[in-house]
């Protein structure tokens, strides 16, 4: 056995057509370029009575086993391109409208109904950690979305993302990817290329605001184990998706827009943001990106001591009402995924 370097390692995604079932080793994946993912796998810790006639503890007296165990694997530091955002989309929000011809328009909404992960709707994928040696990749199975978070620096920065994604059951630790794998790396989207930064006030017109510095959408959402699988292998047998929710952090130039939002924290108005890239129609031009929702400020804090007279303003996420989206994310990337 050798060592290596975690740099060795691949972050593969691969599509999963059947619930329950690792995609084939023999199925292409694209490869993620990120930072070393994180794992957490939820070992179950069992411990016996202590009174057993001895002075020290068994290691019968111990016991672990992974059932009803929900990995998690979060991937961190990836660059948002236009080939590879759509999944990601589609792992969290389990909703998609995918326009029928070129360039594809696909926009994102939060589920309206539970998706039927055990009759094989929804959208989940295997994800597989490829290491140098043979049959010795670690396969995660039935894999949907718990968080994803954008950030974009600024100035002269890329949006980029943090993925997590929730697994069922311990995985595997023999799987040997021997497909084609294509790696992700095309359309991405720079700071000073944002064609779209503005705010509605409790429901009027949409005004421009200047980003100085970060700008960071968190969407979260928790994904509970229910039931118990058929197989009688110690799995939950499907996902529950529920309290979806997100948050805005951002740092913007202090001038009258700023003082507008300052007044609507005051005074609890609900605040629209528009951040985007492409046609002011979104979806119309292959490459549009375009993210609008609803908020309340929770946070509103000016910073004295730098070079520009700057404010911090952070955001609770919310839909306007009962029958409104929580989000809508609209892109176009010329590929047709059949949605």
């Amino acid at each position: 056995m050798g060592y290596f370097s975690p740099k060795d390692v691949r972050v593969l995604h691969k599509a999963q057509l059947v619930w329950g079932t690792e995609a084939a080793e023999a199925n292409y994946a694209l490869a993620h370029g990120t930072n070393e993912p994180d794992i957490e796998y939820e070992l179950n810790v069992h411990e016996s009575g202590q009174v057993t006639g001895q002075r020290w503890k068994l290691t019968t007296d111990t016991r672990t086993d992974m059932k009803g165990a929900l990995p998690k694997i979060t991937q961190s530091g990836e660059t948002v391109f236009k080939s590879s955002l759509a999944n990601h989309l589609y792992s969290f929000c389990q909703q998609v409208t995918e326009g029928e011809t070129t360039p594809f328009s696909k926009t994102f909404t939060c589920h309206d109904t539970q998706p039927a992960f055990t009759s094989n709707a929804g959208f989940f994928r295997t994800i597989v950690l490829q290491n140098p040696e043979a049959s010795t990749d670690l396969a995660f199975k039935d894999c949907v979305a718990n968080q994803i978070t954008f950030t974009l620096d600024g100035p002269k920065g890329e949006l980029m993302y943090d993925v997590g994604f929730t697994s069922r059951g311990s995985g595997s630790a023999a799987h040997n990817h021997t497909g084609t794998i294509y790696r992700v790396g095309s359309g991405s989207f720079s700071y000073e290329d944002m064609d779209r930064h503005t705010v509605a006030i409790n429901g009027g017109e949409a005004k421009v605001f200047q980003p100085v510095g970060a700008i960071t959408m968190a969407f979260t959402q928790d994904i509970i184990g229910v039931g118990v699988d058929s197989a009688g292998d110690g799995r939950v047998e499907s996902y529950l998706l529920t309290n979806k929710a997100g948050t805005l952090s951002c740092e913007m130039n202090f001038d009258h827009r700023a003082r507008t939002l300052k007044h609507a924290k005051d005074n609890d108005y609900a605040v629209v943001w528009n951040i985007g890239w492409g046609n002011v129609t979104p979806g119309t031009d292959d490459g549009d990106l375009d993210f609008a929702f609803s908020s309340k400020i929770t946070s509103f804090k000016e910073n004295f001591g730098g070079d520009v007279y700057t404010c911090d303003i952070e955001c609770a996420i919310g839909a306007p009402d009962n029958t409104g989206e929580l989000f809508t994310i609209i892109m176009a990337d010329a590929i047709d995924k059949g949605w």
